[in-house]
């Protein structure tokens, strides 16, 4: 079984000129690939992986174990309760800042990264495991809330970044990233949310970076149709101050 390997279309590939075109041209070609195509690479990647089998050596991932103080039930326990307070009572949050950074960079984040008895990466836990750390952001008060968005897109990057990380992993790290705002919506103050600038940032970084997987890149352009759609005032604005060149490239 020959190994497979599939690539983005030259259509869909980042240019200086591409970058600097309309919006509107940049999200028809974003438009193009949606997020199924992410699937559909991430089915290759298995297929290239399993391949190894016949080929040669099996590729080896880097996995990560969660500290040791969440190997002690009562201690997840102890410090989820921690945690959880501090979402709904930024009061709370000097006291326990520690634990509260711990729970995310030593365990929540970790999760996406661990395998099984088998050595094998549970790849479709890895939704839940998104939806828990995007559930928590969401749900943060405004002081936790930057905290939060702070230590996420200070972590997520190296996972999404890493050669030494499986595929689905790097993907799920972007993916958070691209989902990732700055003020979430509010039905009576805010009604949309407002992406985040450094996240935005991030993704435009990534989506660029010819030596990054399809699949990250995918994810990266996901994240940044979200940010045109959610709230393209925004990078209209900032492109026309200045204050976000980025803004500036895109429009």
């Amino acid at each position: 079984m020959r190994i497979l390997t599939i690539r983005l279309s030259r259509s869909c590939r980042p240019s200086a000129r591409g970058l600097r075109g309309s919006v509107g041209s940049v999200l028809a070609t974003w438009c193009a690939v949606p997020l199924a195509l992410v699937v559909t690479l991430l089915a290759v990647e298995s297929c290239r992986v399993a391949a190894w089998g016949a080929a040669g050596p099996r590729p080896s991932y880097r996995a990560l174990s969660v500290a040791k103080e969440f190997t002690d039930k009562k201690e997840v326990a102890r410090i989820k309760k921690i945690k959880d307070s501090v979402l709904k009572d930024e009061s709370q949050l000097a006291a326990n800042k520690a634990e509260f950074d711990l729970w995310y960079i030593k365990y929540a984040l970790r999760q996406l990264a661990q395998t099984d008895a088998d050595g094998s990466f549970p790849t479709a836990n890895l939704p839940e495991r998104r939806k828990e750390v995007l559930g928590d952001l969401r749900n943060a008060t405004p002081v936790v809330h930057r905290q939060l968005e702070a230590l996420l897109l200070q972590e997520l990057p190296k996972y999404a970044k890493s050669t030494k990380m499986h595929p689905a992993v790097r993907l799920n790290a972007m993916l958070i990233i691209g989902d990732i705002n700055e003020v979430e919506a509010n039905s009576v103050l805010k009604p949309k949310a407002i992406p985040s600038s450094v996240a935005r940032k991030l993704l435009l970084q990534e989506y660029a970076n010819s030596q990054q997987i399809d699949a990250v890149r995918v994810a990266a352009m996901e994240g940044l149709l979200r940010h045109a759609r959610t709230a393209p005032d925004v990078l209209a604005k900032d492109a026309v101050t200045g204050s976000d060149s980025i803004a500036k490239e895109m429009l």
